[in-house]
């Protein structure tokens, strides 16, 4: 929060153009442009002058907040007698309306949310251009000012508040008096009053107002999951449509028909229809509505779905009324104009929690800390409103850190809502329930079946999991048509709620079906895992590579499961625990893979093969975590498995990985002898991948060893192999070798671009710990452009990411970098090193990748790392 920004009890003014469209149209472009700046000139001077803080401005509106009530009040006079005073481009006055209320909104983020805010901007909607209105708790605390009246207008209803308002207006000495009758809800009604009002839908309730407002729609069905909120967007849009069906706004609570054929009967009634004995009772709608302009709200149609003819009957025999239907899925009508309701924003999910929370603890307030765990138990709710309240009403009770400590078991903390509300919606599980109870018998257990996915379903996985002898997507469509699943069309992957995820697992756990579908699911991972393993080395690898980042969920999930079976489904774990292995090298993210394969390698009775393998990978990762000893025991002992079995190929890379282990400070023999019978044997096999692999650590070994002209040319041919595959990743990295090698030698122009490259690369791939290792190039290029500081930044950002995964160096890579730390502290001075390197590791991996890619400039006399 700005120290400037007003806090605590404060007055919100919004405003805007009355005709702003119209001005558009009708001057001439430079005109209108010319006066609308003019506009905000004059506003903007009469609020800095009474101390108005300008929080946001839209188009031609403005959001001004004062920390005192007078000092609003006096500013909007001044604004509307400056406003008259001026001569307007194209000869037309620019009008502005003014809403102004004083309370108490809590600032986050920069911002202002509570329904306070809401108040001052629906204040604003109903006035007329010349008009400054006040709420009764302005018009209450502001002092009077000469030349200037208050006017009781009396008690009026507005969009989307609960409560009528008591509304004032100014009569400003000299400026005009008298105004239309305000914008406020006058259409007959029995729209059900809001209660609370309506958070992060305003984008929503003016897109489906805009669809009813078009002659050529008729209906407009809002879908969304239970709890998402569709009947409040659904009253919110009708509330603003009262100048359009002077007849009437008519709510239709559609759970009160017992069966399809009622839904004529229930309308007629809602509406306060005559009877007409021996008529059916659509036709009796239609009848009576045929002239009439009526607005329909009807309210949960999923409820009886096959009366959606009787409503297309109704909709082509009455042509002036309109329909706004709420349901978990599209009716399949002609006339229907389907709006899916997303779930809500981050920000606006916490200003509902926020919102909820206070009508049961008024003086609840957001910490720092706090703040955190409301945005946690948003994002973990999945933005679902109705899970929001029923969380939000939990703090009377407990804090919030225990409300977010309680989301593991979702569907037993989130029950006891609001008594008004309908029972089905006290409790997420009564909410999900009644979707779940409608389903036809297949897609009900193919729900079930769906819920032990995480973090997205392939359609091919569902088949398999789901038993594969029936296609799964019918079941599929009808799910999506009830908002129980999701659908990317971009990746043609669905998704479910975790809340609804949480329901269908209890319910598969019911029907004994949990254990199949797990182990289903996992067997189908393990073979994707053989496949990555195979795939991200082959000549498609950046597809594969794609598709274990995006399934990555899925197998952690069901690694998990082998693991925890009884008895443990050792073959199936170690396939799962391969296949990930080359993401968790890739990503920086050793700590994570040894504790998985530790539990694998742990195993008693995995096959000799895949033992073999994880033995490697194992050591892969321990070498990574520069746990020398550790690495070489289990990579001995998955030489003599692939020597066992004969995998020549398996031999090669354990070979390859024991040489990485075996490179020390003081020795590199030991690590070239493994490396060359590596190398020979991926050469025989003619696996360019491997060979590039092994030629790379031969050429850290000549650098180890000061040859950085041999490195280089090894870094080269490395980088060649690579870039004639296809191997980004793996050419990235020999272009940092060579980059690194042209440091050492002096030639900064060759290594420039290719650390930026790097850097860019590895933070776009989310590898924390190459992205370190570029940043200590770069610190080397920095010392010998006697740029001291800089390097010292640059090493103390790499610090901080190998801090961020956990990661220690290895001794021997850690050599060229106590030199280079060395000889900057001897540059800077021990107080200057610490300050710097000190800036360095506070940077986020953003803030030092930025700070890498910034032209060096000049430097002073280059000085020599040797």
């Amino acid at each position: 929060m700005s120290p400037d920004q007003p806090a605590g009890v404060v007055t919100l003014m919004f405003t805007d153009i009355e005709g702003s469209t119209r001005l558009l149209r009708t001057l001439p472009a430079d005109a209108a442009l010319e006066a609308f700046a003019l506009h905000g000139r004059v506003l903007r001077e009469a609020f800095a002058h009474h101390g108005g803080y300008e929080q946001r401005t839209e188009g031609d509106s403005f959001f001004v907040v004062f920390q005192d009530a007078t000092q609003a009040v006096a500013a909007a006079v001044a604004a509307q007698r400056l406003l008259a005073a001026q001569t307007w481009p194209g000869g037309e006055p620019v009008r502005v309306r003014m809403g102004l209320h004083t309370g108490e909104p809590t600032p986050i983020d920069g911002d202002y949310v509570g329904l306070d805010v809401h108040r001052a901007a629906r204040i604003a909607s109903a006035g007329h251009g010349g008009q400054v209105l006040l709420s009764q708790a302005t018009r209450t605390v502001a002092e009077p000012l000469e030349g200037v009246t208050v006017v009781d207008l009396g008690e009026h209803r507005l969009k989307d508040l609960a409560q009528p308002e008591w509304i004032y207006q100014l009569q400003i000495d000299g400026l005009p008096g008298q105004f239309p009758p305000l914008n406020s809800l006058e259409t007959p009604t029995n729209l059900p009053a809001a209660v609370t009002p309506l958070v992060g839908r305003e984008a929503d309730v003016a897109a489906v107002e805009a669809l009813l407002r078009r002659d050529d729609v008729r209906l407009v069905t809002i879908t969304g999951t239970g709890g998402s909120g569709k009947t409040r967007l659904a009253v919110a849009v009708a509330e603003r449509l009262g100048d359009a069906f002077r007849n009437g706004l008519v709510f239709v609570d559609l759970t009160t028909a017992t069966y399809p054929a009622q839904v004529g009967d229930v309308i007629s009634l809602a509406v306060d229809l005559p009877s007409a004995p021996g008529v059916p009772g659509i036709e009796n709608v239609v009848g009576q509505l045929r002239d009439r302009a009526v607005l329909l709200v009807l309210d949960n149609f999923e409820h009886v779905v096959s009366a959606a003819g009787d409503l297309a009957t109704l909709l082509a025999g009455a042509r002036r009324v309109k329909a706004i239907v709420t349901s978990r899925g599209p009716l399949h009508i002609a006339a229907e104009h389907e709006y899916a309701l997303q779930l809500l924003q981050p920000d606006a999910s916490v200003e509902l929690f926020l919102e909820r929370a206070r009508a049961t603890q008024p003086t609840f307030r957001l910490t720092a800390t706090s703040a955190n765990d409301v945005r946690e138990i948003c994002a973990r709710l999945d933005h679902l409103p109705l899970a929001i309240e029923l969380a939000a009403a939990r703090v009377k009770l407990l804090t919030v850190e225990q409300v977010r400590g309680q989301l593991d078991s979702r569907l037993g903390l989130l029950s006891g809502g609001r008594r008004d509300l309908p029972a089905r919606q006290q409790t997420i599980r009564d909410t999900i329930a009644w979707s779940y109870d409608m389903l036809p018998t297949a897609a009900a257990a193919l729900l079930r079946r769906a819920a032990v996915f995480v973090g997205g379903i392939d359609l091919d996985a569902l088949k398999a999991v789901s038993g594969g002898d029936a296609e799964p997507l019918p079941g599929v469509e009808i799910l999506l048509d009830q908002s129980l699943l999701g659908h990317d069309h971009d990746t043609q992957r669905f998704s479910m709620l975790e809340t609804i995820r949480e329901f269908a697992l209890e319910r598969a756990r019911l029907a004994g079906e949990l254990a199949e579908a797990s182990r289903r699911h996992a067997a189908f991972f393990a073979e994707l895992g053989a496949d990555v393993d195979a795939g991200v080395h082959g000549a498609d690898r950046a597809t594969w590579r794609r598709r274990l980042d995006i399934e990555l969920p899925n197998l952690l999930a069901a690694l998990e499961w082998a693991l925890q079976a009884e008895p443990p489904q050792a073959d199936v774990g170690a396939a799962l625990a391969i296949g990930l292995s080359h993401h968790w090298y890739t990503h920086g993210r050793a700590v994570e893979g040894v504790a998985w394969l530790r539990r694998v390698h742990a195993l008693g009775d995995i096959s000799v093969g895949l033992r073999a393998n994880v033995a490697q990978r194992l050591g892969v990762l321990l070498d990574q975590q520069a746990d020398k000893h550790g690495a070489a025991a289990v990579l001995e002992e998955a030489i003599e498995l692939f020597r066992q079995v004969g995998d020549r190929a398996g031999l090669a890379r354990a070979l390859n990985s024991l040489g990485s282990a075996s490179r020390t400070v003081d020795s590199t023999t030991r690590a070239r002898e493994l490396f060359e019978e590596a190398l020979r044997i991926r050469t025989e096999l003619g696996d360019d991948d491997g060979v590039s692999v092994t030629t790379f650590n031969l050429a850290q070994l000549a650098m180890d060893d000061g040859d950085f002209a041999t490195a280089r040319r090894l870094f080269e041919r490395s980088y060649e192999l690579d870039t004639a595959l296809g191997e980004e990743w793996g050419a990235v990295i020999g272009s940092l070798g060579i980059a690194t090698a042209a440091v050492a030698e002096g030639d900064l122009e060759e290594a420039a671009p290719r650390l930026r490259e790097a850097v860019r690369f590895f933070r776009e791939a989310e590898d924390e710990d190459h992205l370190a290792e570029a940043l200590v190039v770069c610190a080397a290029e920095a010392l010998r452009l006697g740029r001291y500081e800089r390097s010292a930044r640059l090493l103390g950002a790499a610090d901080g990411r190998w801090i961020s995964i956990g990661l220690p160096l290895a001794p021997a890579d850690a050599v060229p970098v106590e030199r280079c730390r060395s000889a900057v502290q001897a540059a800077l001075g021990a107080e200057a090193w610490a300050r710097a390197t000190d800036q360095g590791r506070a940077m986020t991996a953003d803030q030092a990748v930025a700070y890498a890619l910034e032209a060096d400039g000049p430097g002073v006399a280059p000085k020599d790392l040797e």
